[in-house]
């Protein structure tokens, strides 16, 4: 652990430059919910512990059924929200909010935290205009060099409701910060702080259906919410594509397939699994034939 603190150990990038603060902060953050983990399951002796990574095949796991191992139902992740760790009011409203962002709206945890994306002068320029029950069409500059990619998500009127609300209950907090989500002392939090109150929360909760998951598959979950919905309300499924910011359609087409297994339309989900690997298999035909 000290190795990979000072930075010793060949974790760089190919380039030779040192490993980011915010990955250290990441793997920091990695190491210490081990300890915490290793102690409570009993781990006292450091002869208990192994550090020795090998690589294990795997079999092949179809895109579709990693997806739908990716998805939290509704009833579990609000069970998920009760086993946030928080020391005060203001960070239950904010990592209630985030996880929910993550949930409802399909961002990643990165997204949180860029400066445009939910600054308080831009949701305040918002809130103006807003009225009560209404929706807020809202930009998001998602991941990526250069600024990133901007993608139109929506912001549904309980989501909205509940960003105003933390910013009257706290407005403290927010006349010394610009962005919504940040420290009690105003500063902006790390771009892996929902994947570490997610972690914390998994691990709280500590339920098999929950369990190894991460902040990334509330994005996953949402995305297949989105597809059962427009299955359900027979809306086009390119809004998918548009929400989720997918530069490909064929991605967006494995949520679809999964929302069918999920609906009970089971034929319908094995029609399209089979039109996607047989337009693999002619794609990889193709690529061996150049």
């Amino acid at each position: 652990m000290q190795a990979y603190y000072m930075k010793s150990l060949p974790f760089q990038k190919s380039d030779g430059k040192q490993t980011s603060e915010s990955r250290m902060e990441a793997v920091r953050n990695v190491l210490l919910r081990l300890v915490k983990t290793s102690i409570k399951l009993g781990f006292s002796e450091a002869n208990n512990l192994s550090f020795n990574y090998k690589k294990v095949a795997q079999e092949t796991v179809d895109e579709a059924d990693r997806i739908h191992n990716c998805y939290i139902p509704k009833e579990l992740f609000e069970q998920l929200l009760e086993h946030l760790e928080v020391e005060s009011n203001f960070e239950v409203e904010r990592d209630n909010l985030a996880m929910r962002i993550g949930y409802e709206m399909g961002l990643r945890t990165e997204e949180l935290t860029r400066a445009n994306n939910f600054s308080i002068k831009k949701l305040k320029s918002a809130r103006l205009t807003w009225k009560f029950g209404e929706e807020i069409k809202w930009k998001v500059i998602g991941k990526g060099n250069g600024g990133g990619k901007e993608r139109n998500v929506l912001i549904k009127p309980c989501m909205a409701e509940r960003i105003f609300s933390l910013m009257d209950n706290h407005q403290d907090v927010y006349a010394r910060s610009n962005h919504l989500f940040c420290s009690k002392d105003g500063k902006k939090l790390s771009a892996k702080h929902g994947t570490n109150i997610f972690y914390d929360a998994m691990h709280n909760f500590n339920h098999p259906e929950v369990n190894g998951k991460s902040f990334q598959k509330l994005r996953h979950s949402y995305a297949t919410n989105l597809a059962l919905w427009c299955i359900k309300k027979k809306i086009h499924k390119r809004l998918i594509q548009d929400r989720l910011g997918h530069e490909s359609f064929s991605t967006t087409e494995i949520y679809i397939e999964v929302s069918y297994l999920i609906n009970g339309d089971v034929k319908k989900s094995e029609e399209m699994r089979m039109v996607r690997l047989d337009r693999r298999k002619k794609l990889q035909k193709g690529q061996d034939n150049d």
